[in-house]
């Protein structure tokens, strides 16, 4: 409420002024001619044709100003409905209106603030949004592109406009797996791996997520490149693997190296009291808790070339489930492939025992041909994997698991590489995990460090 003190000539009062000066006038002259004789009808008339004008005359002196105020702001919502804040009122009354034309002016100068700060909000979103490393892309219900940062731009367009596209066609030119990632129709996210611009192939994080704007349903894309990050993530392992590792041999070798020097006394003394070979076999249970420690590490430090032989898949998915019981998902295909049966069976059974271990009752395997390669799917129906825990779970020795050692996934991927092929993580819908292998029918060079 203001502290503005109303004027007593408010709208009601102006228009009672008129209403009295009116009736006042007609009876007056209804009065008048009625002391002169004048018969009571005829008085009446006189009166009436008198106060009549008199009140019209009054009422459009009285209320001219107010007619002006009130197309005043009838412009002047006008111009705000169509988004020009910057028309204010130099109006100036006590009444009614006059409140209704402060108010406007109030309004229109919170509205024109609101607006200058949400332009310069936009605009740092704008900046934020191009610098970012992460392409975004905005997508219309129909598949128009309304939005598409600089990443996005460089990765699907070659640094080439984006906005105003169909998302179809922007994915023409990209690789296959993340076109097939971008395109699928349900919310949540995976990892893809493919080729990379220097040589070589880097790992890509694609999320999905559905938004209401305008009471319509769009669709937000985000992909982050993971290659860098998860080549800091597994220099930082490494060197805690090397202070782990260093730390456990010096713990090993101390007491050894204890155990010996008091066996060299024992030795020297004639071993009085029969101690010697506790303590040899003392020596001998630590080398061994040494050795099976280091095995561990050593097994993805020296893995061994893959022998790629012809195999026929579905017999081979068949000899798998003599090991361990799964479904296969619509009947494998007659495929053949050459891989090395002895470790990719070895990434199959790991993934299989990850599922398990993650709590899913059924897993199943798809077994296909894509775009001349062999994809095995691995599906499960546990509780599935984070975002960020899906961007970890390749790093060597990285585990959720109580006294995991972290190898399981990273020595499956290893194998896959050596093959030739990837290892992709991605949420599945309606709950759970799908691991998808991908493997060349014809075998390609290996690097094997």
């Amino acid at each position: 409420m203001s502290g503005r003190r109303r004027s007593p000539w408010s709208v009601a009062g102006r228009a009672g002024l008129a209403a009295g000066v009116g009736v006042a006038a007609g009876a007056a002259l209804a009065l008048a001619a009625r002391e002169l004789g004048a018969p009571a009808g005829l008085s009446f008339s006189l009166g009436l044709g008198l106060g009549l004008p008199v009140v019209l005359v009054l009422t459009a002196m009285l209320f001219a100003p107010l007619r002006a105020a009130l197309h005043a702001l009838q412009d002047g919502i006008e111009g705000l409905r169509e988004g020009d804040f910057s028309l204010r009122l130099g109006i100036e009354r006590d009444d009614e209106v006059g409140g209704l034309v402060r108010v406007y002016n109030a309004l229109g100068e919170l509205m024109r603030r609101e607006r200058r700060d949400l332009r310069e909000r936009e605009l740092m979103l704008a900046s934020v949004l191009e610098a970012t490393p992460t392409a975004v892309l905005l997508v219309s219900p129909v598949g128009r592109i309304l939005v598409a940062n600089r990443a996005a731009r460089a990765l699907l367009a070659a640094g080439g406009r984006l906005e105003a596209r169909q998302l179809e066609d922007a994915l023409g030119d990209c690789p296959p797996e993340l076109c097939l990632e971008l395109a699928a129709a349900a919310e949540g996210s995976g990892l893809v791996t493919v080729p990379a611009a220097a040589g070589g192939r880097e790992i890509l994080q694609v999320t999905r997520h559905f938004y209401v704007l305008n009471s319509r349903r769009h669709l937000l894309l985000l992909v982050r490149r993971l290659t860098p990050e998860l080549r800091r993530q597994e220099a930082d392992v490494w060197k805690r693997v090397i202070r782990v590792v260093g730390h456990e041999i010096n713990n090993s070798l101390a007491p050894i190296r204890s155990l010996i020097a008091s066996g060299h006394k024992l030795m020297e003394a004639g071993d009085p009291g029969g101690r010697l070979p506790e303590i040899l076999d003392t020596i001998d249970a630590s080398a061994q808790r040494l050795h099976r420690f280091v095995e561990g590490y050593r097994r993805v430090a020296r893995l061994p070339p893959p022998r790629p032989e012809r195999i026929d898949v579905r017999a081979f998915l068949a000899d798998l489930q003599r090991l361990d019981a799964f479904e296969v998902a619509g009947g494998p295909e007659t495929i053949e492939a050459m891989f090395d049966p002895a470790q990719i069976q070895q990434v199959v059974l790991n993934l299989l025992r990850n599922a398990r271990e993650a709590g899913s009752a059924t897993v199943e395997v798809a077994a296909f041909r894509d775009r001349g390669e062999l994809v095995l799917e691995i599906r499960d129906r546990g509780p599935g994997m984070a975002e960020d825990a899906m961007t970890q779970a390749l790093v060597p020795f990285w585990t959720t698991k109580p006294g995991g050692s972290g190898l399981g996934l990273a020595l499956c991927r290893e194998i896959l590489d050596n093959h030739g092929g990837t290892l992709e993580l991605r949420s599945r819908e309606g709950g759970g995990l799908t691991v998808t292998c991908r493997l060349p029918l014809a075998p390609r060079p290996t690097f094997v460090s």
